[in-house]
């Protein structure tokens, strides 16, 4: 068996996969079933009439890096002990618990019911004996992954998926496993209504980020994350909901994606986006997080709903040959199956963008630190698209700054010319003006350049006008001890990091457990190698 390690070294790419490059990494694949004790789920057993009142299950599928490509493929099969994952695993979900056996079973028929609409036009009973068995033929069909792969040992940054309206668990399989192989966590869930009267998602805002908000908990306890490198990306309503998830004022999101949400082209008022208008309406003044917005091309395109979020970066991206559902796995997989009509532009525009959604990810969650907010930045990540666009010619890019990005160069400029001990009083008030999170950028970029002396100088002032943040102490103390050899001083930093985590109002409280676990270890090692200097 041919090594997934790169179609440039290998000459081989996923069946599924069209002209997509895998990554440098093997994908791992699990699937579980979590319960959130906090809210309950009714849903009538497949047996009878009886209903069951249980903890709200979430079912969640997760595509993980696991394994190196300098292993050759005799080594892969041995360490992993598993053959590659076929595409019908994907409509399966097993449940660990006697309780949820039901549940599972109802949501695997549905599951299995919707994607073979998707693919086929009906359900697999309405099915014709040769459709019925192109269907099977296609879930047959090899994926990329592993199941039950070994976990990496290291962490990595989190992207989590939310399907459209009547979506399914499994709605964008082949993207996820893109962007797995080169080096993410990956997850979707079922975002299934309150009851069981049905499975596919709904237009419930709220219910949705609430199951983001459990599944981004979940995900941090039992799996490598990042949980400071956390992502989001929806298809349709999906796109409005991890939007509404990213707004929330206690959000962890560095990074969303949203794929043909219908708003920037939808113009009717209908009750859809309402509950993402009002978290964005309560969001412009504070959401900083770069937004990539992705649309099907049509004369009724606008992106100007988006101009509120005057500080965050934002990439509008318009794409020819594409329509609603062409965002999903069937774009990228059909001229491969051969299961619809799919000619050879949709799968080469669904290729341009998930290869975009790659290189945004890159860019906002791998790239060093440095000032994002910057033109030069945004104008590197346009012409990372340009390019991968080169072939097909198929994109229109628009770029938005962020409003606080030339405050933001400005004060940088001015401290790399004469020095943080220069600023007038009025500069002072500029720096209170810009917020705690804008300023920590500059604080990033003196660091890339070598300037920690000025970093420091900075987040000192960050301290004294925002006396709760505890990312500058933070940030201080890392400074103090790995380049300025002043552990005394990293200590204090660190221990007043500890202190106000508990009123800092821009952590959510898993980051806070985070930073409050790895702050207390950096902590209590400097603390033990001051014991053994003495």
């Amino acid at each position: 068996m041919e090594s997934i390690a790169n179609t440039q070294t290998t000459g081989y790419s996923w069946p599924l996969w069209g002209e997509l490059s895998p990554g440098r990494y093997a994908v791992g694949f699990r699937s579980f079933i979590a319960s959130d004790y906090s809210r309950r789920y009714v849903y009538p057993t497949a047996q009878s009439f009886e209903c069951c009142d249980i903890p709200r299950p979430i079912a969640i599928q997760v595509w993980y890096p696991t394994n190196s490509p300098a292993q050759t493929s005799a080594e892969t099969d041995k360490q992993m002990g598993a053959p590659y994952m076929p595409y019908g695993d994907y409509l399966k979900i097993n449940a660990e618990e006697a309780h949820l056996e039901d549940f599972a079973q109802q949501l695997s028929q549905f599951i299995l019911n919707s994607h073979c609409r998707e693919e086929m036009g009906s359900q697999l009973a309405d099915l014709s004996p040769e459709d019925a068995g192109a269907f099977k033929h296609f879930l047959q069909m090899p994926t990329a992954c592993v199941a039950n792969a070994p976990l990496p040992e290291t962490a990595f940054p989190l992207l989590i998926y939310h399907a459209g309206l009547g979506g399914s668990i499994v709605d964008n399989p082949t993207l996820l496993e893109f962007i797995a192989s080169h080096g993410y966590m990956v997850a979707t869930s079922s975002f299934q209504p309150v009851h069981g009267l049905s499975f596919g998602v709904d237009s419930n805002a709220t219910r949705s980020i609430k199951d983001l908000s459990y599944i981004l908990q979940i995900l941090c306890q039992r799996y490598p994350v990042n949980a400071e490198k956390i992502a989001v990306i929806g298809h349709s309503f999906g796109a409005s909901a991890v939007m509404g998830f990213a707004f929330e004022p206690s959000s962890a999101v560095k990074a969303v994606i949203s794929l043909d949400s219908t708003r920037e082209w939808n113009t009717a008022d209908d009750g859809l986006f309402k509950g993402t208008e009002e978290r964005l309406a309560a969001a412009t003044e504070r959401f900083i997080a770069p937004l990539m917005v992705v649309s099907k091309a049509t004369q009724s395109l606008s992106f100007q709903h988006y101009q509120k979020l005057k500080y965050a970066e934002r990439y509008y991206l318009s794409v020819e040959h594409l329509e609603h559902n062409d965002f999903i796995t069937p774009g990228i997989t059909a001229s491969t199956a051969d299961l619809t009509h799919c000619d050879q532009p949709i799968n080469k525009a669904s290729r341009v963008i998930c290869e975009c959604v790659l290189a945004f990810l890159d860019h906002f969650l791998k790239a060093p630190c440095c000032l994002k907010a910057s033109a030069s930045s945004q104008d590197q990540l346009a012409a990372a698209f340009r390019k991968i666009d080169q072939e097909t010619q198929y994109l229109s890019i628009q770029t938005a700054a962020a409003k606080s990005s030339l405050a933001a160069e400005q004060i940088l400029s001015t401290i790399l010319a004469k020095g943080i001990d220069d600023f007038s009083q009025q500069q002072q008030d500029e720096i209170a003006a810009l917020g705690a999170n804008r300023l920590m950028r500059v604080g990033y970029a003196l660091q890339e350049r070598g300037l920690y002396e000025q970093a420091v100088m900075l987040y000192q002032a960050i301290n004294r006008h925002f006396s709760n943040f505890s990312q500058a102490y933070e940030y201080l103390g890392d400074i103090c001890s790995a380049h300025l050899n002043d552990p005394t001083r990293a200590i204090a930093a660190y221990q007043t990091a500890l202190d106000t985590l508990s009123t800092d109002s821009t952590l959510s409280d898993l980051e806070k457990d985070y930073r409050r676990q790895y702050l207390t270890e950096d902590l209590h090692k400097l603390l033990a190698r001051a014991t053994n200097q003495e």
